[in-house]
């Protein structure tokens, strides 16, 4: 993979305490250009947190795994504030709802992979891990025909293997830095 060091236009991600898709999670981000960043201290390789920009642009980004309850009135809220969001995808939530990953990209929304079946990726070996992306990927593709290029781990849940299995794959991991979810 050909990753550059460094990005532009991407601001700390943050989740946001809706009870929308997937249990709540929603988070704040901007995405350019795949990336890679490594830990100098410890020379490991870690999903992107937060990036210093001078720029003052965000993305709203949305994990879906569970229902579609809220979905219609998410889009129409979007819609009439012009926002364009990333959506992560779980290969469940597609198979169970393909009419409404058809409505988000029309929309013109990101898409994003949330694993086939949202599970814990640091209890999975390398080639289960490969699984669970490429099971999701494969469900977007068949659905709308688009390739994706950010992994968002279901939970949260990653270590240095899960990193480097999505970036084998072309993926870069997306995380969040603040959990609204979780804080007073």
């Amino acid at each position: 993979m050909n990753k550059k060091n460094l990005i532009t236009g991407f601001i700390c991600i943050v989740v946001l305490g809706l009870s929308l898709l997937g249990g709540g999670n929603a988070a704040l981000s901007v995405w350019n250009q795949n990336v890679r960043i490594l830990n100098p201290a410890e020379n490991k390789e870690l999903p992107i947190y937060c990036v210093d920009t001078k720029k003052k642009e965000i993305s709203l980004t949305f994990d879906t795994a569970w229902g579609n309850e809220d979905i219609n009135q998410v889009l129409k809220i979007l819609k009439k504030e012009n926002v364009k969001a990333t959506f992560f995808f779980s290969g469940d939530w597609v198979q169970r709802f393909p009419a409404d990953v058809k409505k988000i990209a029309k929309a013109g929304h990101d898409i994003g992979n949330h694993g086939d079946n949202h599970k814990y990726m640091t209890r999975l070996s390398s080639d289960e891990q490969k699984k669970e992306i490429l099971g999701a990927h494969s469900k977007v593709q068949a659905v709308i025909g688009e390739q994706m290029e950010l992994f968002r781990p279901p939970y949260g849940d990653y270590d240095e293997n899960v990193v480097k299995t999505a970036r084998q794959l072309n993926y870069e991991v997306i995380q969040w830095s603040v959990d609204t979810d979780h804080t007073n």
